[in-house]
C-alpha cells in the first residue's frame, strides 16, 4: 500500500464503513494532504483532498453513524493549534471545512475516539 505523497509522522485518521481517510503529517515541511484507503481491499491510497491548514502531529476521531471525521489540534510549524477541521468521509469533495476550535491548544500523541452514534467525540493527551 502506498500513499499519494510520502509523509512521516502522519498523526491522524478517520474511518467510516470501508473508507479510511488520513491527513496531515510532514515531508520536511507540514502537509495538508488527505488520502483515502478502501480498507476492504488491498490497494494504494488515493488523494481525497486537503485539510484547511497544514499541520503535523494532530489527532482525529470519526463516527460511522454520521459519516463525519474530525482532525484536531496539531503542530503548525512550531505553533500548537486549536483548530478542528471536519470532513464528510464518503464525499471526497476536495477538502475539509473549519469546524471550530478545541478548548485548549494540543499537539503530539493525541488520541481521538467517538461513541459511534454520532453525538460525542473526544480528544485526549498531547502537549499543550
Amino acid at each position: 500500500m502506498a500513499f499519494s505523497s510520502l509523509r512521516t509522522l502522519l498523526g491522524a485518521g478517520a474511518v467510516s464503513g470501508s473508507i479510511a481517510v488520513f491527513g496531515g503529517g510532514t515531508t520536511g515541511s507540514n502537509s495538508n494532504v488527505l488520502d483515502q484507503v478502501n480498507i476492504s481491499s488491498l490497494a494504494d491510497a488515493t488523494s481525497w483532498g486537503t485539510l484547511v491548514r497544514t499541520c503535523a502531529y494532530l489527532g482525529a476521531c470519526s463516527s460511522g453513524a454520521n459519516d463525519k471525521g474530525l482532525f484536531m489540534g496539531g503542530d503548525t510549524s512550531g505553533v500548537y493549534g486549536k483548530p478542528v477541521d471536519a470532513i464528510t468521509i464518503s464525499n471526497p469533495s476536495g477538502g475539509s471545512s473549519d469546524w471550530g476550535d478545541l478548548h485548549n491548544v494540543h499537539a503530539y500523541t493525541m488520541a481521538g475516539a467517538s461513541n459511534g452514534t454520532g453525538d460525542v467525540g473526544v480528544m485526549a493527551g498531547g502537549w499543550t
